[in-house]
């Protein structure tokens, strides 16, 4: 038998894009994260995993930081820094012949409703189009302002699945 999960996302809709339903908006400096942010990502990223999967990675902070390193080094995190304020984050998750999913997207907290995060997934979005016939993410069903924005850049509704997080 398995332990019962500590969190259950039943119903987690999956969206794709594809090049021609992209919004048109305007382009902004994007681009893969450096080693020397490392530090800034992993403290946003476990800001959003405490708040989205209800525990804190910093607990074992050590490999979590590490984990962070190695995905900035293969070129999967992607940030939008000005003057040294990080607007946004994510990161490529998988790819396929056919999709780079998208995941971990984040505007902190005190940047949201400014637009942010429309004109860099917009702009991720462009440029791993260049490489990849479709773009996908998933979502929590609940998360209604990202769900909107998906839709308001192109995305469409593909499919759904479920998250158990287990102890």
């Amino acid at each position: 038998t398995y332990p019962q999960p500590t969190l259950r996302r039943e119903h987690q809709p999956v969206s794709a894009l594809w090049p021609e339903h992209l919004a048109s908006l305007p382009t902004v400096e994007i681009r893969r994260a450096r080693i020397d942010e490392t530090l800034l990502v992993a403290e946003h990223s476990a800001e959003m995993i405490a708040v989205e999967l209800g525990y804190d990675p910093r607990a074992h902070r050590a490999s979590f930081v590490s984990s962070i390193r190695r995905a900035i080094e293969l070129g999967w995190w992607w940030v939008w820094i000005v003057e040294g304020e990080l607007r946004f984050q994510c990161n490529v998750g998988a790819r396929t012949s056919i999709t780079a999913q998208i995941q971990g997207v984040w505007t902190p907290p005190q940047l949201r409703g400014r637009g942010f995060a429309t004109l860099a997934l917009a702009s991720i979005a462009r440029t791993l189009l260049r490489e990849s016939p479709t773009v996908s993410l998933y979502a929590n069903d609940f998360n209604h302002p990202a769900n909107a924005l998906y839709a308001y850049l192109g995305f469409v509704h593909v499919g759904e699945l479920a998250t158990y997080l287990l102890p």
